[in-house]
Protein backbone atom coordinates (compact mmCIF):
# COMPACT_ATOMS: atom_id res chain seq x y z
CA UNK A 1 0.00 0.00 0.00
CA UNK A 2 1.22 3.46 -0.70
CA UNK A 3 1.16 4.72 2.89
CA UNK A 4 2.96 1.76 4.45
CA UNK A 5 6.72 1.23 4.40
CA UNK A 6 7.78 -2.29 3.56
CA UNK A 7 10.91 -3.54 5.33
CA UNK A 8 13.34 -4.73 2.68
CA UNK A 9 16.27 -6.92 3.60
CA UNK A 10 16.90 -9.65 1.06
CA UNK A 11 14.68 -9.54 -2.03
CA UNK A 12 14.53 -13.30 -2.32
CA UNK A 13 13.41 -13.75 1.29
CA UNK A 14 10.28 -11.85 0.24
CA UNK A 15 9.81 -13.41 -3.18
CA UNK A 16 10.28 -17.11 -2.47
CA UNK A 17 7.26 -17.49 -0.13
CA UNK A 18 5.11 -15.61 -2.63
CA UNK A 19 6.23 -17.72 -5.56
CA UNK A 20 5.17 -20.81 -3.64
CA UNK A 21 1.62 -19.48 -4.05
CA UNK A 22 1.90 -19.94 -7.80
CA UNK A 23 1.36 -23.65 -7.25
CA UNK A 24 -2.06 -22.79 -5.81
CA UNK A 25 -3.03 -20.27 -8.46
CA UNK A 26 -5.56 -22.51 -10.15
CA UNK A 27 -7.21 -23.17 -6.80
CA UNK A 28 -7.50 -19.43 -6.12
CA UNK A 29 -8.93 -18.88 -9.60
CA UNK A 30 -11.50 -21.61 -9.00
CA UNK A 31 -12.76 -19.84 -5.89
CA UNK A 32 -14.62 -17.24 -7.93
CA UNK A 33 -16.21 -17.79 -11.31
CA UNK A 34 -19.02 -15.74 -12.92
CA UNK A 35 -21.49 -18.57 -12.35
CA UNK A 36 -20.71 -18.41 -8.61
CA UNK A 37 -22.00 -14.83 -8.30
CA UNK A 38 -25.75 -14.22 -8.27
CA UNK A 39 -27.11 -10.68 -8.47
CA UNK A 40 -30.55 -9.51 -7.33
CA UNK A 41 -32.11 -6.11 -6.65
CA UNK A 42 -34.65 -4.72 -4.21
CA UNK A 43 -37.42 -2.43 -5.46
CA UNK A 44 -35.59 0.63 -4.14
CA UNK A 45 -32.66 -0.10 -6.44
CA UNK A 46 -30.25 -1.62 -3.92
CA UNK A 47 -28.31 -4.49 -5.51
CA UNK A 48 -27.46 -7.69 -3.64
CA UNK A 49 -24.71 -10.11 -4.65
CA UNK A 50 -24.53 -13.65 -3.30
CA UNK A 51 -21.03 -15.14 -3.37
CA UNK A 52 -19.64 -18.59 -2.49
CA UNK A 53 -19.63 -19.19 1.29
CA UNK A 54 -16.46 -19.24 3.36
CA UNK A 55 -15.75 -21.07 6.60
CA UNK A 56 -18.68 -23.13 7.97
CA UNK A 57 -20.80 -21.36 10.56
CA UNK A 58 -19.72 -17.80 9.69
CA UNK A 59 -20.95 -15.46 6.95
CA UNK A 60 -19.12 -12.32 5.82
CA UNK A 61 -20.88 -9.37 4.22
CA UNK A 62 -20.05 -5.93 2.86
CA UNK A 63 -22.08 -2.88 1.89
CA UNK A 64 -20.69 -0.29 -0.52
CA UNK A 65 -22.21 3.14 -1.14
CA UNK A 66 -20.87 4.81 -4.28
CA UNK A 67 -20.13 8.19 -2.71
CA UNK A 68 -17.23 9.07 -0.45
CA UNK A 69 -15.04 11.76 1.06
CA UNK A 70 -14.50 13.41 -2.32
CA UNK A 71 -18.01 14.81 -1.83
CA UNK A 72 -17.18 16.65 1.40
CA UNK A 73 -18.27 20.31 1.40
CA UNK A 74 -15.54 22.83 0.67
CA UNK A 75 -13.77 23.93 3.87
CA UNK A 76 -15.48 21.12 5.81
CA UNK A 77 -13.26 18.14 5.09
CA UNK A 78 -14.03 15.14 7.29
CA UNK A 79 -17.82 15.52 7.09
CA UNK A 80 -18.43 12.17 5.41
CA UNK A 81 -16.10 10.32 7.77
CA UNK A 82 -17.80 11.85 10.83
CA UNK A 83 -21.22 10.99 9.44
CA UNK A 84 -20.25 7.37 8.85
CA UNK A 85 -18.72 6.97 12.31
CA UNK A 86 -21.92 8.39 13.81
CA UNK A 87 -23.94 5.78 11.92
CA UNK A 88 -21.63 3.06 13.18
CA UNK A 89 -21.58 4.06 16.85
CA UNK A 90 -24.71 6.18 17.42
CA UNK A 91 -28.28 5.39 18.40
CA UNK A 92 -31.02 4.48 15.93
CA UNK A 93 -34.68 5.44 16.13
CA UNK A 94 -35.42 1.94 17.46
CA UNK A 95 -32.51 1.06 19.76
CA UNK A 96 -29.75 2.90 21.56
CA UNK A 97 -26.17 2.13 20.60
CA UNK A 98 -25.45 0.10 23.76
CA UNK A 99 -28.39 -2.21 23.19
CA UNK A 100 -27.60 -2.61 19.50
CA UNK A 101 -23.96 -3.47 20.25
CA UNK A 102 -25.05 -5.97 22.87
CA UNK A 103 -27.42 -7.65 20.43
CA UNK A 104 -24.66 -7.88 17.80
CA UNK A 105 -22.35 -9.47 20.36
CA UNK A 106 -24.93 -12.12 21.19
CA UNK A 107 -25.24 -12.93 17.48
CA UNK A 108 -21.46 -13.41 17.19
CA UNK A 109 -21.57 -10.46 14.78
CA UNK A 110 -19.31 -7.51 14.16
CA UNK A 111 -19.68 -4.45 11.89
CA UNK A 112 -17.09 -1.82 11.02
CA UNK A 113 -16.89 1.05 8.53
CA UNK A 114 -14.33 2.61 6.22
CA UNK A 115 -14.50 5.81 4.18
CA UNK A 116 -12.55 6.21 0.94
CA UNK A 117 -12.57 9.16 -1.44
CA UNK A 118 -14.89 7.40 -3.89
CA UNK A 119 -17.05 5.22 -1.62
CA UNK A 120 -18.22 4.25 1.84
CA UNK A 121 -17.86 0.64 3.03
CA UNK A 122 -19.54 -1.21 5.88
CA UNK A 123 -18.14 -4.70 6.41
CA UNK A 124 -18.79 -7.42 8.93
CA UNK A 125 -19.61 -11.01 9.76
CA UNK A 126 -22.00 -13.04 11.86
CA UNK A 127 -22.82 -16.60 12.75
CA UNK A 128 -24.81 -18.18 9.95
CA UNK A 129 -27.85 -18.77 12.17
CA UNK A 130 -28.06 -15.03 12.93
CA UNK A 131 -27.26 -13.64 9.47
CA UNK A 132 -30.74 -12.17 8.93
CA UNK A 133 -30.60 -10.43 12.31
CA UNK A 134 -27.11 -9.06 11.66
CA UNK A 135 -28.12 -7.62 8.27
CA UNK A 136 -31.22 -6.17 9.91
CA UNK A 137 -28.99 -4.46 12.49
CA UNK A 138 -26.83 -3.05 9.70
CA UNK A 139 -29.95 -1.79 7.93
CA UNK A 140 -31.11 -0.15 11.15
CA UNK A 141 -27.86 1.79 11.42
CA UNK A 142 -28.02 2.89 7.77
CA UNK A 143 -31.74 3.48 7.29
CA UNK A 144 -32.88 4.67 10.73
CA UNK A 145 -30.05 6.62 12.35
CA UNK A 146 -30.64 9.06 15.19
CA UNK A 147 -28.06 11.72 14.43
CA UNK A 148 -27.43 13.74 17.60
CA UNK A 149 -25.15 16.56 18.68
CA UNK A 150 -23.85 14.41 21.55
CA UNK A 151 -22.61 11.68 19.20
CA UNK A 152 -21.18 14.27 16.80
CA UNK A 153 -19.02 15.77 19.57
CA UNK A 154 -18.01 12.28 20.69
CA UNK A 155 -16.83 11.36 17.20
CA UNK A 156 -15.06 14.68 16.72
CA UNK A 157 -13.02 13.95 19.86
CA UNK A 158 -12.23 10.49 18.52
CA UNK A 159 -10.92 11.92 15.23
CA UNK A 160 -8.89 14.61 17.04
CA UNK A 161 -7.26 11.87 19.13
CA UNK A 162 -6.41 10.03 15.91
CA UNK A 163 -4.90 13.18 14.38
CA UNK A 164 -2.82 13.68 17.52
CA UNK A 165 -1.74 10.04 17.57
CA UNK A 166 1.42 8.19 16.63
CA UNK A 167 3.14 8.25 13.23
CA UNK A 168 2.43 11.96 12.81
CA UNK A 169 5.39 12.42 10.46
CA UNK A 170 4.41 9.57 8.15
CA UNK A 171 0.81 10.79 8.06
CA UNK A 172 1.83 14.45 7.65
CA UNK A 173 4.15 13.75 4.71
CA UNK A 174 1.49 11.60 3.03
CA UNK A 175 -1.22 14.24 3.42
CA UNK A 176 1.02 17.05 2.18
CA UNK A 177 1.97 14.93 -0.84
CA UNK A 178 -1.69 14.34 -1.71
CA UNK A 179 -2.59 17.99 -1.16
CA UNK A 180 0.14 19.26 -3.47
CA UNK A 181 -0.21 16.57 -6.14
CA UNK A 182 -4.00 16.94 -6.35
CA UNK A 183 -4.20 20.71 -6.11
CA UNK A 184 -7.74 21.86 -6.91
CA UNK A 185 -9.18 18.33 -6.69
CA UNK A 186 -10.99 16.76 -3.68
CA UNK A 187 -8.47 13.90 -3.60
CA UNK A 188 -6.05 16.42 -2.13
CA UNK A 189 -8.07 16.71 1.08
CA UNK A 190 -7.73 14.45 4.10
CA UNK A 191 -10.53 11.93 4.62
CA UNK A 192 -10.46 12.61 8.36
CA UNK A 193 -10.28 16.39 7.88
CA UNK A 194 -8.08 18.75 9.87
CA UNK A 195 -8.44 20.41 13.27
CA UNK A 196 -9.76 23.52 11.51
CA UNK A 197 -12.29 21.81 9.24
CA UNK A 198 -13.60 19.60 12.05
CA UNK A 199 -14.47 22.70 14.10
CA UNK A 200 -16.63 24.02 11.23
CA UNK A 201 -18.77 20.88 10.87
CA UNK A 202 -22.23 21.16 12.42
CA UNK A 203 -25.00 18.63 12.99
CA UNK A 204 -26.89 20.23 10.10
CA UNK A 205 -23.90 19.51 7.83
CA UNK A 206 -24.00 15.85 8.92
CA UNK A 207 -27.72 15.53 8.21
CA UNK A 208 -27.39 17.17 4.80
CA UNK A 209 -24.47 14.90 3.90
CA UNK A 210 -26.49 11.85 4.95
CA UNK A 211 -29.33 12.83 2.61
CA UNK A 212 -26.97 13.69 -0.26
CA UNK A 213 -24.87 10.55 -0.20
CA UNK A 214 -26.73 7.61 1.32
CA UNK A 215 -29.30 6.25 -1.10
CA UNK A 216 -30.16 2.62 -1.95
CA UNK A 217 -29.84 3.06 -5.71
CA UNK A 218 -26.15 3.85 -5.13
CA UNK A 219 -25.64 0.88 -2.79
CA UNK A 220 -24.51 -2.72 -3.26
CA UNK A 221 -24.52 -5.45 -0.64
CA UNK A 222 -22.38 -8.57 -1.09
CA UNK A 223 -22.88 -11.66 1.10
CA UNK A 224 -20.83 -14.87 1.20
CA UNK A 225 -23.98 -17.00 1.24
CA UNK A 226 -25.65 -19.07 -1.49
CA UNK A 227 -29.29 -18.35 -0.46
CA UNK A 228 -30.43 -21.29 -2.56
CA UNK A 229 -34.03 -21.09 -1.32
CA UNK A 230 -34.22 -17.27 -1.74
CA UNK A 231 -35.23 -16.93 1.90
CA UNK A 232 -32.56 -14.42 2.93
CA UNK A 233 -33.30 -12.13 -0.01
CA UNK A 234 -37.03 -12.14 0.74
CA UNK A 235 -36.38 -11.38 4.41
CA UNK A 236 -34.26 -8.37 3.45
CA UNK A 237 -37.23 -6.54 1.96
CA UNK A 238 -38.59 -5.32 5.28
CA UNK A 239 -35.48 -3.83 6.96
CA UNK A 240 -33.96 -2.44 3.77
CA UNK A 241 -37.17 -1.51 1.97
CA UNK A 242 -37.61 1.60 4.13
CA UNK A 243 -34.47 3.08 2.61
CA UNK A 244 -36.02 5.51 0.14
CA UNK A 245 -34.68 5.77 -3.38
CA UNK A 246 -33.41 9.21 -4.36
CA UNK A 247 -31.87 10.95 -7.35
CA UNK A 248 -28.17 11.65 -7.10
CA UNK A 249 -27.27 15.32 -7.00
CA UNK A 250 -24.92 16.41 -9.77
CA UNK A 251 -21.34 17.00 -8.67
CA UNK A 252 -18.62 18.64 -10.73
CA UNK A 253 -15.02 18.23 -9.60
CA UNK A 254 -12.19 20.45 -10.66
CA UNK A 255 -9.29 18.79 -12.41
CA UNK A 256 -6.13 18.28 -10.41
CA UNK A 257 -3.61 21.04 -11.12
CA UNK A 258 -0.26 19.63 -10.01
CA UNK A 259 2.54 22.20 -9.82
CA UNK A 260 4.78 22.55 -12.85
CA UNK A 261 8.48 22.05 -12.22
CA UNK A 262 10.32 20.14 -9.53
CA UNK A 263 9.52 21.10 -5.97
CA UNK A 264 10.62 19.96 -2.54
CA UNK A 265 8.63 20.44 0.65
CA UNK A 266 10.58 19.77 3.83
CA UNK A 267 9.05 19.33 7.28
CA UNK A 268 11.76 20.35 9.72
CA UNK A 269 11.93 17.60 12.36
CA UNK A 270 14.80 16.27 14.46
CA UNK A 271 16.17 12.78 13.95
CA UNK A 272 18.82 10.63 12.34
CA UNK A 273 16.59 9.45 9.46
CA UNK A 274 14.78 11.25 6.66
CA UNK A 275 11.36 10.32 5.27
CA UNK A 276 11.08 10.83 1.50
CA UNK A 277 7.95 10.65 -0.65
CA UNK A 278 8.21 11.23 -4.41
CA UNK A 279 4.78 11.51 -6.04
CA UNK A 280 2.85 12.39 -9.19
CA UNK A 281 -0.66 11.99 -10.60
CA UNK A 282 -1.16 8.77 -12.53
CA UNK A 283 -3.79 6.88 -14.54
CA UNK A 284 -7.41 6.78 -13.42
CA UNK A 285 -9.10 3.46 -12.70
CA UNK A 286 -9.96 1.60 -15.90
CA UNK A 287 -7.19 3.23 -17.94
CA UNK A 288 -5.11 0.62 -19.75
CA UNK A 289 -1.95 2.20 -18.31
CA UNK A 290 -3.03 0.96 -14.86
CA UNK A 291 -1.66 -2.52 -15.55
CA UNK A 292 1.77 -1.21 -16.52
CA UNK A 293 1.82 1.01 -13.42
CA UNK A 294 0.97 -1.95 -11.19
CA UNK A 295 3.96 -3.85 -12.57
CA UNK A 296 6.08 -0.70 -12.25
CA UNK A 297 5.08 -0.43 -8.59
CA UNK A 298 6.51 -3.90 -7.88
CA UNK A 299 9.55 -3.31 -10.11
CA UNK A 300 10.66 -0.22 -8.20
CA UNK A 301 10.02 -1.84 -4.81
CA UNK A 302 12.17 -4.82 -5.79
CA UNK A 303 14.88 -2.48 -7.09
CA UNK A 304 15.38 -1.02 -3.63
CA UNK A 305 17.30 -4.07 -2.47
CA UNK A 306 19.85 -3.44 -5.21
CA UNK A 307 20.04 0.23 -4.22
CA UNK A 308 20.97 -0.70 -0.65
CA UNK A 309 23.74 -2.97 -1.94
CA UNK A 310 25.11 -0.27 -4.25
CA UNK A 311 25.19 2.58 -1.73
CA UNK A 312 28.52 2.62 0.12
CA UNK A 313 28.26 1.77 3.83
CA UNK A 314 24.50 1.50 3.48
CA UNK A 315 22.46 0.23 6.38
CA UNK A 316 19.02 -1.34 6.15
CA UNK A 317 16.45 0.97 4.57
CA UNK A 318 12.70 0.95 4.52
CA UNK A 319 10.93 1.68 1.29
CA UNK A 320 8.22 0.87 -1.22
CA UNK A 321 6.62 2.11 -4.39
CA UNK A 322 2.86 2.44 -4.54
CA UNK A 323 0.14 3.01 -7.11
CA UNK A 324 -3.51 3.67 -6.29
CA UNK A 325 -5.98 4.16 -9.13
CA UNK A 326 -9.24 5.98 -8.41
CA UNK A 327 -12.19 7.52 -10.23
CA UNK A 328 -10.24 10.67 -11.04
CA UNK A 329 -6.45 10.70 -11.45
CA UNK A 330 -4.59 8.04 -9.56
CA UNK A 331 -1.44 8.53 -7.47
CA UNK A 332 1.98 6.97 -7.96
CA UNK A 333 4.64 7.44 -5.34
CA UNK A 334 7.99 6.17 -4.10
CA UNK A 335 8.53 6.07 -0.32
CA UNK A 336 11.87 5.85 1.46
CA UNK A 337 13.13 6.20 5.01
CA UNK A 338 16.92 6.44 5.05
CA UNK A 339 19.74 7.60 7.34
CA UNK A 340 20.45 11.31 6.89
CA UNK A 341 24.05 10.66 5.83
CA UNK A 342 22.85 8.43 2.94
CA UNK A 343 20.12 10.78 1.74
CA UNK A 344 21.94 12.10 -1.33
CA UNK A 345 22.92 8.61 -2.51
CA UNK A 346 19.36 7.31 -2.34
CA UNK A 347 17.90 10.36 -4.04
CA UNK A 348 20.29 9.70 -6.90
CA UNK A 349 19.19 6.06 -6.98
CA UNK A 350 15.53 7.11 -7.38
CA UNK A 351 16.41 9.51 -10.20
CA UNK A 352 18.69 7.00 -11.94
CA UNK A 353 16.09 4.21 -11.76
CA UNK A 354 13.31 6.42 -13.11
CA UNK A 355 15.65 7.71 -15.81
CA UNK A 356 16.47 4.17 -16.97
CA UNK A 357 12.77 3.31 -17.03
CA UNK A 358 11.99 6.36 -19.17
CA UNK A 359 14.77 5.25 -21.54
CA UNK A 360 13.39 1.69 -21.72
CA UNK A 361 16.46 0.31 -19.94
CA UNK A 362 14.63 -2.41 -18.02
CA UNK A 363 16.03 -5.43 -16.18
CA UNK A 364 14.07 -8.30 -17.78
CA UNK A 365 14.51 -10.69 -14.84
CA UNK A 366 13.25 -8.05 -12.43
CA UNK A 367 10.38 -7.22 -14.80
CA UNK A 368 9.22 -10.87 -14.84
CA UNK A 369 9.47 -11.05 -11.06
CA UNK A 370 7.52 -7.80 -10.71
CA UNK A 371 4.77 -9.02 -13.01
CA UNK A 372 4.37 -12.23 -11.01
CA UNK A 373 4.16 -10.22 -7.80
CA UNK A 374 1.56 -7.85 -9.25
CA UNK A 375 -0.56 -10.83 -10.26
CA UNK A 376 -0.23 -12.49 -6.86
CA UNK A 377 -1.07 -9.27 -5.05
CA UNK A 378 -4.32 -9.12 -7.00
CA UNK A 379 -5.22 -12.79 -6.59
CA UNK A 380 -4.31 -13.24 -2.93
CA UNK A 381 -7.55 -11.79 -1.46
CA UNK A 382 -9.71 -14.33 -3.29
CA UNK A 383 -8.67 -17.04 -0.85
CA UNK A 384 -10.93 -15.50 1.83
CA UNK A 385 -14.63 -14.60 1.65
CA UNK A 386 -14.03 -11.05 2.89
CA UNK A 387 -11.37 -10.66 0.19
CA UNK A 388 -13.76 -11.81 -2.54
CA UNK A 389 -16.39 -9.36 -1.26
CA UNK A 390 -13.92 -6.47 -1.27
CA UNK A 391 -12.74 -7.22 -4.82
CA UNK A 392 -16.27 -7.61 -6.22
CA UNK A 393 -17.46 -4.35 -4.66
CA UNK A 394 -14.29 -2.54 -5.70
CA UNK A 395 -14.64 -3.64 -9.32
CA UNK A 396 -18.32 -2.66 -9.32
CA UNK A 397 -17.52 0.76 -7.86
CA UNK A 398 -15.57 1.65 -10.98
CA UNK A 399 -18.00 0.02 -13.40
CA UNK A 400 -15.67 -2.85 -14.33
CA UNK A 401 -17.53 -5.76 -12.72
CA UNK A 402 -16.56 -9.40 -12.98
CA UNK A 403 -14.95 -8.90 -16.38
CA UNK A 404 -12.12 -6.97 -14.73
CA UNK A 405 -11.56 -9.74 -12.21
CA UNK A 406 -11.74 -12.66 -14.63
CA UNK A 407 -9.49 -11.03 -17.26
CA UNK A 408 -7.02 -9.30 -14.98
CA UNK A 409 -4.36 -11.98 -15.35
CA UNK A 410 -4.57 -11.89 -19.16
CA UNK A 411 -4.33 -8.09 -19.26
CA UNK A 412 -1.43 -8.07 -16.85
CA UNK A 413 0.35 -10.74 -18.88
CA UNK A 414 0.20 -8.43 -21.91
CA UNK A 415 2.24 -5.77 -20.12
CA UNK A 416 5.55 -5.54 -22.00
CA UNK A 417 8.69 -3.78 -20.72
CA UNK A 418 8.09 -1.02 -23.27
CA UNK A 419 4.69 -0.36 -21.63
CA UNK A 420 6.47 0.27 -18.32
CA UNK A 421 8.80 2.70 -20.06
CA UNK A 422 5.87 4.47 -21.69
CA UNK A 423 4.04 4.77 -18.35
CA UNK A 424 7.18 6.15 -16.68
CA UNK A 425 7.56 8.78 -19.41
CA UNK A 426 3.91 9.79 -19.24
CA UNK A 427 3.40 9.92 -15.48
CA UNK A 428 6.86 10.04 -13.86
CA UNK A 429 8.73 12.61 -15.91
CA UNK A 430 11.59 14.45 -14.24
CA UNK A 431 9.56 17.66 -14.17
CA UNK A 432 6.33 16.17 -12.80
CA UNK A 433 7.64 14.66 -9.56
CA UNK A 434 6.98 16.33 -6.24
CA UNK A 435 9.17 15.48 -3.24
CA UNK A 436 7.87 15.73 0.33
CA UNK A 437 10.37 14.99 3.08
CA UNK A 438 10.76 15.16 6.84
CA UNK A 439 14.07 15.51 8.68
CA UNK A 440 16.46 18.02 10.26
CA UNK A 441 16.49 21.00 7.88
CA UNK A 442 19.92 22.27 8.80
CA UNK A 443 21.50 18.93 7.89
CA UNK A 444 19.51 17.80 4.85
CA UNK A 445 18.26 20.99 3.15
CA UNK A 446 21.49 21.44 1.12
CA UNK A 447 21.10 17.89 -0.23
CA UNK A 448 17.41 18.33 -1.06
CA UNK A 449 18.16 21.59 -2.88
CA UNK A 450 19.93 19.54 -5.57
CA UNK A 451 16.53 18.08 -6.49
CA UNK A 452 14.66 21.40 -6.66
CA UNK A 453 13.65 24.56 -4.75
CA UNK A 454 13.02 23.72 -1.09
CA UNK A 455 10.09 25.03 0.95
CA UNK A 456 10.63 24.45 4.68
CA UNK A 457 7.69 23.85 7.02
CA UNK A 458 8.17 24.04 10.77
Amino acid sequence: MINIFQVLTNRFSVIIPLLVLLAHLNTIYAQLQPSDVRKKALLNGMEVFFLPPGEPGTVHFGLMIKNGAAFDPLEKGGTTNLMVQMLLRGDTTRRNATLLDRDLGEMGAHIEARVEWDAIFFTGYSRTAHLTDALTALAERIVRPKLSLEVLEQEKKRVVEFLNGANNINRATQEILRREVFQGNPYGRSIEGTFETLERITLTDIKIQYRRLLMPNNAQLAVSYTDADNRLFLEMGRPWGGWVRSDSMPFTFRQARPPVGRRVILIDTPGTETVLRFGATAAAMGNRECYALEVLEQYLTLSMTDWSQEVEDSTQIRGSAGFKAMQMPGLFQVNLQVPNRELGAYMRKVEQSLGRLRSDEIDLDLYKEAKELAFLQFKQPFGLPQGRIAEILGANLYGMGLSHIMHYGLRLDRVHPRHMGSAAREFLSAESLLLVSAGPAQEIEPVLRLFGPVEILK
